[in-house]
């Protein structure tokens, strides 16, 4: 946020809605203003006195200025020279060090999804391939598939062909097939030493990110740089401490954000975490395979 905030001059409102707006400057880089049950994020600016709606006050497509410490956009004037930065990148350290804390949360997670996960999603594969229409499962299964089954089994081609294929996969801002990927990204920085997390994400959003929508693809590039939003960060403080049912509430409230964004990209975390645990639900749509738990690319150096 500081870095924006001091390299522009103007930007254009990409997008405005009710507990949120998204700013693009020049050089193509975001800033999301958001309400705080909204939190922080990569790119986020949290206003502890956010207007009832942002979409009444701030149009798509005005122009905002950065002018000192103010930000003005339409009627709105924001004073952030008393604002704290926030650190986007969570302590992922800990879990790489600790593998068997996340995986003791895991199962609940998984029957989360199941069970709670809005249709329409990436996490309907996990839980009747058949809710989804038969070409978009059979799309997504087998990119799925060819994505975590590459990463189980260290080959990167396969990797990069499966990235490719859920890139921009599905509609919205964040398309799921992108939600997807950066929840994968998330358990790559969750079970590797940061050289090899950062190696493997740019890898993938190299590959994905000019496939999908510009905001989408910001949010790939900050997923491959180990940042997150603030309910990511509650989670994966939950995963470290081990106690099932407080990971379950931190996994919910990541369910939460969008319609089918925060259980696209949970499904993402949980498949790149256990790939064997997956295909078992698929089988109906794509081929048949079982993977062992990744000790290859998946697995602290």
């Amino acid at each position: 946020m500081g870095d924006w905030l001091a390299s522009t001059n103007h930007a254009r409102v990409d997008g405005s809605f009710e507990r949120a707006f998204n700013l693009v400057n020049m050089r193509g880089q975001f800033l999301s203003v958001v309400a705080p049950e909204i939190g922080g994020g990569p790119f986020a600016m949290v206003l502890a006195d956010a207007p009832k709606s942002f979409q009444q006050i701030v149009a798509a497509g005005a122009t905002a200025s950065v002018l000192g410490k103010k930000l003005r956009v339409d009627a709105l004037m924001v004073d952030f020279s008393k604002a704290a930065l926030w650190q986007p990148r969570p302590a992922w350290e800990r879990l790489v060090a600790g593998p068997k804390r996340i995986v003791a949360g895991l199962p609940s997670v998984r029957t989360l999804l199941r069970v709670e996960a809005p249709d329409g999603s990436m996490a309907t594969l996990l839980k009747n391939p058949w809710q989804a229409t038969f070409q978009t499962a059979v799309t997504a299964a087998d990119a799925i598939m060819q994505f975590s089954g590459g990463l189980a089994e260290g080959n990167r081609r396969q990797v990069v062909a499966g990235a490719r294929a859920l890139a921009g996969l599905g509609g919205g801002l964040t398309p799921s097939g992108d939600d997807f990927l950066i929840g994968a990204l998330h358990a790559l920085w969750a079970t590797n030493w940061p050289e090899k997390a950062a190696e493997l994400s740019e890898m993938i959003a190299g590959v994905a990110a000019p496939r999908t929508t510009q905001l989408s693809a910001a949010w790939l590039w900050a997923a491959a740089r180990g940042e997150t939003g603030q309910r990511w960060h509650a989670f994966v403080d939950e995963l470290f401490v081990g106690k099932v049912p407080a990971v379950v509430r931190a996994a919910r409230r990541i369910m939460a954000i969008g319609h089918t964004s925060g259980a696209d990209a949970l499904a993402g975390f949980v498949t790149t975490m256990q790939p064997d645990h997956v295909y078992s639900v698929v089988a109906g749509v794509g081929q048949r395979r079982y993977f062992a738990v990744p000790q290859s690319l998946l697995a602290p150096t």
